[in-house]
């Protein structure tokens, strides 16, 4: 086993695939945040239609502009000062707020992990490995072990270059709510890591891995939006009750947990993640190991 995924992780790094995706995947984060850089900070010098209070004793605080009309009468006497305050001083501007910039990591992990599969068929690898193991399933967890690093170096790689381009061009941008952001980036990795064990598992079922592309670079389109929501309505319909496919299936949960609002609470939605995530993957490679045990390579 050791002896596979060494040589699984050598073919990983001396790969065309590895590095391509992964630079594919970074840039498109940061591209896609770059090029709403300018939208956003606009919106952020926007009034908000609150005020900073600082009445006469230097206390400080915030109001709406219905509540300042209600107690104007009280403020005529000059020992109050308002400043009406900005978008960007009222809202969080912190990493969980430009979190779904990251959101492509899932279709280039899914793209990786099909190509990555197929090269094992591709390149002859499989004939000179097969033969010598005797329990040929350790392939496809020495595969999965390879997807699952890689999910964490994308996943990772995308998170430090939005936030870092964020800190430098976003105005107001603060590094706080980091659990927050800890726990979303968390729940996404598994995620990512299901989508790869599923884009693994069909490229060994089927020996091919366009479907498996097409199903990753499906998943970061609107048109899987609509599909879903298409779906959702038939199944609430014929069962009377309010369904959500989604919340069921890792691979679609992706959407929901993507542009979650991490300032609110995210544990429940980590828990979710976390279960969907270890439940697709023990399914998945399960299902890859036999498929390698029970084919001819």
């Amino acid at each position: 086993m050791l002896n596979v995924i060494r040589m699984e992780l050598h073919r990983m790094v001396h790969s065309i695939s590895f590095y391509v995706t992964l630079a594919l995947c970074v840039a498109m984060s940061c591209g896609m945040l770059v090029s709403l850089t300018p939208n956003k900070n606009r919106s952020y010098e926007q009034e908000s239609g609150y005020y900073l209070v600082t009445d006469a004793e230097g206390r400080q605080y915030r109001i709406s502009a219905d509540e300042v009309a209600q107690k104007e009468a009280e403020w005529q006497n000059g020992d109050v000062e308002l400043r009406p305050l900005k978008y960007g001083e009222v809202e969080s501007v912190n990493p969980g707020a430009i979190a779904h910039f990251i959101g492509t990591a899932d279709m280039f992990i899914g793209i990786f992990a099909a190509l990555f599969a197929a090269g094992f068929y591709q390149s002859g690898f499989c004939k000179n490995v097969a033969g010598m193991l005797r329990h040929k399933y350790d392939i496809f967890v020495a595969q999965m072990l390879c997807v699952i690093l890689f999910s964490a170096i994308a996943v990772l790689f995308s998170a430090a270059g939005v936030v870092s381009i964020a800190s430098a061009t976003l105005h107001y941008f603060q590094l706080t709510g980091l659990l927050e952001f800890g726990m979303y980036l968390l729940g996404y990795y598994l995620l990512c890591c299901a989508i790869g064990s599923l884009a693994l598992f069909l490229t060994h079922l089927l020996r091919s891995n366009l479907f498996p592309i097409l199903y990753s670079v499906l998943l970061s389109t609107t048109l899987m939006t609509a599909i879903i929501a298409m779906i959702n309505d038939r199944i609430s319909e014929f069962f009377s009750a309010d369904i959500d496919i989604a919340n069921y299936f890792a691979s679609l949960y992706t959407f929901s947990f993507r542009f979650s609002d991490t300032a609110k609470d995210m544990t429940e939605m980590l828990i979710h993640a976390v279960t969907l995530s270890i439940c697709a993957l023990v399914v998945y490679n399960g299902l890859g190991c036999l498929v390698l045990t029970k084919k001819d390579i």
